[in-house]
């Protein structure tokens, strides 16, 4: 930590402001006299209690734009929580602590810490007024960069050398209670009678009479002070810390302790929500790059897939019109070449015929019917069964007339007797046709084959 941090601690009769060094140690302070009111919820002049925290930290020439502010526990809403286990999500915690609270949760402010596994200090404080009096500081030149409670602040700082925290006002006590660290009870009481305080917790189980604990006279309570029977009638023997040592150590406990933190929510400070409103615009103009870059690049690819397939349809006519003599390249140009490849190298490749077999199939037959079928007949072929002595074939086309063409087809090249098809009309248009040839060869041997 580079610079100096302040502190401003509210107490009922006196505004404290305590400047801490880079390590943390107090090295100035300044005191206001100022009466808070009883609750925040209730205080109609939140102007002058802004301009007498003002006061305080100017006076203390110290910095005010990283101010930590220490409300007092009466102002705010504390409860221990029990949870089943850790990282338990936020609306379930709020969920929890809103059975305890007075008001609604939508006119609070809450905040969390964790007290070990399966424990949790929330605390709350009425949004409206606090939001308020935020606005006012930042009014008066201040930023309040953090917002904690003091007794609790005080009992998490000091949990390992004090179970027990209280601290002693004009007529509010305060107390933070660890039976077994890191587990926290937190209680306000109104009265200075120390005494009643500690009835209340015995009864509560949270402190006994073997119990240690640091009391914090806060310099306001000159009567209790003044009483020599309040330490040995009260829960066990007190270490007793009065008026500016109290202030320093809730000053260095406010600082240290950063969980919880009230500065959030509805009360997050205009700092903060600059670095959120910066943040979320740099998201956003990152995404919009991000966007920018990626449509480029899909237009660029798009542009070269075209360039390809241009390329491509271009050969394919070229390859098209130097075997068919075609200037036009029809849609299914890529399967007609594939098949017109078929064909001819069924044609140019020589075939040595074996021992003993014949010297074509029924299928070298069907190649070379498919392969002389005029160019404008459309036919869709179900079912071809072909042997040496007699194709069927079965399928759909256009018209009576290409089926008849088929047959015409057959006779001429397949060495074949045709007779002629069997057609019916399709509801869907077209029809369906069945054509039976017969080898010229009635002594021919029968071998089916079913493509």
């Amino acid at each position: 930590m580079s610079k100096t941090k302040t502190v401003c601690l509210l107490t009922e009769q006196r505004i404290h402001a305590v400047a801490l060094d880079p390590r943390g140690q107090p090295v100035a302070r300044v005191a206001v006299d100022y009466v808070i009111p009883a609750t925040l919820c209730h205080n109609d002049d939140l102007k002058s209690l802004a301009e007498a925290i003002a006061q305080s930290i100017h006076a203390l020439e110290a910095d005010s734009h990283n101010v930590t502010l220490v409300l007092p526990q009466h102002w705010c809403f504390c409860h221990v929580l029990e949870v089943q286990r850790r990282g338990t999500s936020k609306q379930t915690l709020e969920y929890a602590f809103e059975e305890v609270l007075p008001l609604p949760l939508e006119e609070l402010t809450c905040a969390f810490a964790a007290l070990g596994s399966h424990r949790v200090l929330a605390v709350a404080v009425p949004t409206s007024p606090m939001g308020k009096l935020l606005q006012l500081l930042e009014e008066n030149g201040i930023e309040v960069d953090h917002i904690t409670i003091d007794a609790p602040a005080v009992a998490l700082s000091q949990s390992i050398d004090f179970p027990g925290i209280i601290l002693l006002d004009a007529t509010w006590a305060r107390m933070a209670a660890h039976l077994h660290p890191p587990e926290l009870a937190v209680v306000s009481a109104f009265g200075s009678d120390e005494r009643n305080l500690a009835e209340e917790l015995r009864q509560r189980d949270l402190l006994d009479s073997s119990t240690e604990y640091l009391r914090l006279d806060l310099g306001e309570s000159s009567d209790l002070r003044a009483r020599d029977d309040v330490a040995s009638d009260a829960v066990g023997e007190p270490r007793t810390l009065y008026s500016q040592d109290a202030i320093d150590l809730i000053a260095v406990a406010a600082a240290t302790v950063s969980s919880p933190d009230l500065r959030t929510g509805a009360l997050l400070g205009r700092k903060h929500r600059d670095q959120v409103t910066r943040l979320t615009h740099h998201v956003l103009i990152a995404g919009i790059l991000l966007l920018i870059t990626w449509c480029t690049q899909l237009v660029w690819n798009q542009q070269t897939l075209r360039q390809h397939l241009e390329a491509v349809r271009a050969e394919q006519l070229r390859v098209y019109s130097d075997v068919f003599q075609a200037t036009q390249l029809p849609p299914a140009a890529a399967l007609r070449l594939a098949s017109e490849r078929i064909r001819l190298e069924g044609l140019t490749q020589a075939k040595a015929p074996l021992p003993n077999t014949k010297t074509s199939s029924p299928l070298d037959g069907f190649r070379d019917f498919v392969a002389a079928l005029p160019d404008d007949i459309r036919v869709m072929l179900l079912d071809a069964r072909l042997d040496e002595a007699q194709w069927t074939l079965r399928g759909q086309t256009v018209e009576h007339r290409d089926a008849e063409r088929i047959v015409e087809t057959l006779n001429a090249h397949a060495g074949l007797q045709a007779k002629p098809p069997r057609t019916t009309r399709l509801p869907s248009g077209g029809v369906e046709f069945t054509v039976v040839a017969a080898s010229a060869d009635p002594n021919r041997e029968r071998t089916t084959h079913e493509p």
